[in-house]
């Protein structure tokens, strides 16, 4: 049975409506793209005679240009593009000259010769993406499909996530901490949450990560730095959740400043981990700067590489940045706020535009004090504050200081509050 990834159908359908732009599907492998975009049928969001899917290992032939590979699907598929509404390519970044070949076709669905939506999934290298689609520069969007959230692992175990209201947080907390033993445990990878065998989850979790580091990353370095590469994803591991800085990695690691550059881009990049940036506000004294914190996307990793030895207890921080990723915006970003003093604020959510900022500080006690550090900022009237969350191990309570909605509530419910 598939699962239905609810908000990702409702963005891909709302999606649906624009023609003139090409949607790009992506992440990282296993995150069940071919189940989601197969699900379009199966859920009636789309009729199966609209829509023509084909994967890039069922094109054998080499394309010259747009018409060659039109041609193409009608000769060996019988495919009329005049009569289909979708034209899905799964793995698209396989096929070669597929981007003058996808500039092409939206030219022309553009100038409504064709009139059928383009999508495509795909799991390449951010920036290799973001290189290649200058060619389609106002033409496309894009639609970053993460593992399943804690959210979407309660549903799927029958635990209807979505529909309780969060103020009946504390009946259910007992129940949500013995999910998330194994959430944290084995974390997110669709295939690993419904496997139900331990040793099965464990062999999954260690064939989709060999091939993460033998195939996807190991491709962007050259043979001597495999060694170097192996040290170093060593060394950030054990600073995880920590502040750190580029100098630091390179005297501990021996390496040359560019080579650590460049094994943070290729794993950020490759949708291991992201890096958060401090940010530096002007208005306050004894701002941490030009230090950096890592998180992983997937916990389930940083488990694999530490055997399994981590208390579950230690990544409410992490799982914390798991929940509110994916609903991060086009035109929001997410940074950290540290004082020399130690003082930190975990998450800063600014909108770029608006300049507004979502203070979200992870905490696993139940207590409802506010950080010295969050109160200067709310005193602070340059500074536009939309609300304060404050996450507890069970607390759900909500109040006002400084004129701003101060929010706390159990680490287990995060996502509730960025669910849109």
């Amino acid at each position: 049975m598939i699962y239905k990834r609810k908000y990702y159908l409702q963005k891909i359908q709302d999606s649906l409506k624009d023609i003139d732009n090409i949607l790009f599907i992506v992440w990282w492998r296993q995150v069940w793209k071919t189940t989601l975009l197969k699900s379009l049928v199966e859920f009636w969001i789309i009729e199966e005679e609209q829509v023509f899917y084909i994967n890039w290992d069922e094109l054998f032939e080499e394309f010259i240009n747009w018409e060659q590979f039109l041609e193409f699907l009608r000769i060996k598929y019988w495919v009329d593009v005049h009569r289909i509404d979708f034209l899905i390519i799964d793995e698209f970044h396989f096929i070669k000259n597929i981007w003058l070949i996808l500039k092409n076709l939206i030219d022309h669905v553009r100038k409504r010769k064709f009139k059928f939506k383009i999508i495509c999934s795909g799991s390449w290298s951010w920036y290799k993406f973001l290189e290649k689609a200058e060619f389609l520069t106002w033409r496309y969007e894009v639609l970053r499909v993460y593992p399943f959230t804690f959210g979407e692992f309660l549903d799927y175990n029958w635990f209807k996530y979505y529909d309780f209201n969060i103020s009946n947080i504390e009946l259910f907390v007992g129940d949500l901490k013995i999910y998330f033993q194994e959430y944290a445990k084995f974390w997110w990878y669709p295939e690993v949450v419904i496997t139900k065998d331990v040793n099965r989850k464990k062999q999954i979790i260690n064939k989709i990560f060999q091939d993460y580091l033998t195939k996807d990353v190991a491709m962007f370095l050259k043979w001597e730095e495999i060694f170097y590469f192996k040290k170093f994803l060593k060394k950030v591991v054990n600073n995880i959740w920590s502040v750190f800085s580029v100098d630091s990695l390179v005297e501990k690691l021996w390496l040359g400043r560019k080579v650590v550059e460049k094994f943070l881009f290729i794993f950020e990049n490759a949708f291991l981990w992201k890096i958060i940036y401090w940010l530096k506000t002007g208005f306050f004294e004894g701002e941490v700067t030009k230090k950096i914190k890592i998180y992983f996307y997937d916990m389930g990793f940083f488990n694999y590489l530490t055997d399994f030895l981590v208390n579950p207890g230690s990544l409410v921080e992490s799982f914390i940045f798991s929940q509110i990723i994916p609903y991060i915006l086009d035109y929001e970003e997410i940074y950290y706020r540290r004082r020399r003093t130690g003082s930190e604020i975990d998450f800063v959510i600014k909108d770029k535009i608006d300049k507004i900022f979502k203070l979200v500080e992870a905490k696993s006690w139940n207590k409802d004090n506010i950080p010295k550090i969050i109160l200067n900022w709310l005193k602070n009237k340059d500074l536009n504050i939309s609300n304060v969350i404050i996450t507890t191990d069970n607390l759900y309570k909500v109040r006002e200081e400084e004129g701003k909605q101060i929010i706390f509530v159990p680490y287990l419910w995060i996502e509730k509050l960025f669910y849109k």
